[in-house]
């Protein structure tokens, strides 16, 4: 930030920066010139504005300053492009990097106001990143960021076609790069990119931005960066990061917005696949009519296992919107099923009602915060039933007729988290329902929020309303239950598809128990709820945990809570990255070294020479994340870890 700010800065009024005036041969003396001067009262510090000289940058600071370059590309990606290359090209050159303000400032006081880089820090950016990438042969990365350069240049007047300098000077460069009159055609009209442009454009963004990042890390590897320059704000940054990058099943992927103003399409296609040697099973989505479509792979916009995500992938980056018209090639839903389907997930998620997510939220576990469920969207065994009963108990739907088929055949769940992800989950078949509840269970932990709306849509021909009510009265009771906002009842069991199931409400979820009977053990439907145990399993001491923790548990990250003992000596928890835990008594030592310890070897993964005690996977930004445990009269507090003592980096 600091190199930053000299080679940008630009004084309207106020005092003068003395770094920018005080020439030193060696950087790292310039503290130590300042004092000389100020000892012999050459120089009156109260005349200046000064914040120190450049000379004290460690190899983590590149490190750490990747990270938040690449969360500011989720607003900023062309900018950030360029300078994560630029830090990388720091990095290579370290530790006698060439640093763009200390050039500034030798040419300015040198009198050499002629220079290639008119004093300009992108034009200077581009400069010194483009000699880095061609002593590396890297043209492909070269070309890309030159577009880049281009765009974040133009974006504010090539549509308007001003008249401005920038846009004369990026011409010329053009010329020089020898770019086509059609590519700058095509890059001066980004703002108005449609999907397929788009998609190409925020992969290719993310692509380089994780290869500089990548680059980054293996120089931080190769420094062998203390562990302690991970900042204590790490959980938060990794999990923005986490969030906006990282590509998980069921996920949606949600497309740079700063890349094109509109992704609207005029036509949605949405074709079911099944069976196909040429295409594996699931939906298809193309931005063309029926009519027009001569299905191939090159012609897909966006390809998912269940129609609920590829669905939800479009309106949440704004293809789908309520001018577009929607077209169906399946032969399991109807076009007025797809529609209605679309306008209550529509109704349901608002565009108005996203919220970026705060730190505070960032540093809690992944809640739900909206849940959207559809019942028999694509797998609706009411469509088959010939004999419609019109007295039947609710319970009779899940275990219906002479067949005792389930009349729930499929379940989808979409849903925004507290880290404003959108996620979306499908299941189908006669224990949808049963499997559904399992999964929703397992998410919902004791003591968390409540999710903020939670609404049943279903989608059946017949006994419509009455599945819907069943499947929301057990999915609020679920939550319910789950939350400890009420008590269970003392047995449940639920007959789905000719079998009876005992439910058991537990600290991780629900567990299900087939048990023997027939349809007359089955409970009512008021005791058809999950439930909890009586007794509970007692738990073998060495097994004991503090609950708490469960509050705070995340998949995806390998968590370690401490826990002090009377005797000096500290517990150590540990959630893998399924929150299975494990558990280390009466440690001995420093948690300070071990947090260290804990981080060097992460970093250190992939190397041949890396022990691997914690069973660590290194992926994009699955940063190993510490707490400590407080016990207070309220009871027990869960704080992010700090370290005791700061260490030099080497």
């Amino acid at each position: 930030l600091l190199e930053e700010f000299y080679r940008s800065a630009v004084r309207l009024a106020g005092k003068p920066l003395l770094w920018l005036h005080l020439w030193v041969e060696d950087e790292k003396q310039y503290e130590a010139e300042v004092a000389r001067l100020v000892a012999a009262g050459e120089l009156n510090l109260n005349d200046w504005v000064d914040f120190g000289g450049l000379g004290q940058f460690s190899a983590s600071e590149y490190f750490g300053a990747s990270l938040w370059q690449l969360y500011k590309g989720i607003d900023s990606p062309y900018k950030s492009v360029m300078k994560i290359l630029l830090l990388e090209t720091y990095a290579q050159e370290y530790p006698n990097a060439r640093l763009i303000a200390r050039q500034f400032k030798e040419d300015l006081l040198s009198g050499h106001s002629t220079a290639i880089h008119h004093f300009d820090p992108y034009i200077a950016i581009l400069e010194r990143i483009s000699q880095y990438l061609t002593a590396h042969s890297e043209f492909k990365r070269l070309d890309f960021v030159r577009s880049c350069f281009y765009v974040k240049a133009t974006e504010d007047f090539a549509l308007y076609h001003a008249s401005n300098w920038r846009i004369s000077y990026m011409k010329m460069m053009a010329q020089e790069w020898e770019w086509s009159k059609e590519r700058i055609e095509e890059l001066d009209h980004r703002p108005n990119w449609k999907i397929k442009r788009v998609k190409e454009s925020h992969n290719n963004l993310v692509n380089f931005l994780m290869m500089s990042y990548r680059n980054l890390v293996d120089f931080a590897r190769k420094h062998k960066i203390n562990s302690s320059v991970i900042p204590q704000d790490i959980t938060v940054l990794s999990r923005k990061l986490y969030t906006a990058f990282e590509e998980l099943p069921g996920k949606i992927t949600l497309l740079n917005s700063q890349i094109s103003y509109n992704l609207t399409e005029e036509h949605l296609t949405f074709i079911e696949v099944h069976g196909n040697k040429r295409f594996k099973d699931g939906w298809y989505m193309v931005n063309q009519p029926p009519h027009h479509i001569m299905f191939s792979k090159e012609r897909v916009i966006e390809y998912g296992e269940s129609l609920n995500k590829v669905v939800a992938w479009a309106y949440f980056n704004r293809l789908l919107t309520a001018e577009t018209h929607l077209h169906l090639i399946s032969q399991n839903i109807d076009q007025l099923t797809l529609r209605n389907f679309v306008a209550d997930l529509r109704l349901f998620f608002p565009h108005t009602n996203s919220q970026v997510p705060t730190n505070e939220a960032l540093s809690s576990q992944c809640e739900i915060r909206d849940l959207f469920i559809a019942v028999n969207l694509v797998n609706d065994p009411t469509a088959q039933v010939e004999e419609l009963k019109s007295n039947i108990s609710p319970s009779d739907l899940f275990s219906f007729g002479q067949l005792e088929q389930s009349l729930v055949g499929s379940i989808d769940f979409t849903y925004r988290n507290v880290w404003n992800e959108i996620r979306t989950l499908h299941f189908e078949g006669q224990n949808a329902i049963l499997l559904a509840l399992k999964v929703l269970s397992n998410k919902i932990d004791q003591g968390v929020n409540q999710p903020r709306s939670v609404q049943v849509f279903c989608y059946s021909k017949h006994y419509n309303r009455t599945l819907r009510n069943l499947v929301s009265v057990l999915v609020n009771r679920c939550i319910s239950i789950q939350l400890g906002d009420s008590r269970p009842t003392t047995h449940s069991r639920l007959r789905v598809a000719g079998k009876n199931w005992q439910f058991f409400f537990e600290e991780k979820g629900i567990s299900l128990q087939p048990i023997e009977g027939g349809k007359e053990s089955a409970d009512n439907f008021e005791d058809v709820l999950p439930t909890q145990l009586e007794e509970k399993e007692i738990i073998p001491e060495a097994r004991r945990y503090p609950p708490e923790i469960d509050l705070f548990a995340s998949e995806g990250f390998l968590q370690f809570f401490f826990e002090d003992n009377a005797d000096n000596s500290f517990n150590v928890y540990l959630l893998d990255e399924k929150n299975r835990l494990e558990i280390y008594r009466q440690c001995e030592g420093s948690k300070d070294d071990k947090v260290r310890e804990i981080n060097r070897i992460y970093q250190s993964l992939g190397s041949n020479d890396c022990e691997n005690p914690y069973k660590m996977v290194q992926r994009n930004f699955n940063y190993p994340q510490f707490y400590q445990l407080h016990s207070t009269e309220s009871g027990m507090r869960i704080m992010p870890f700090k370290f005791k003592s700061k260490r030099t980096c080497e």
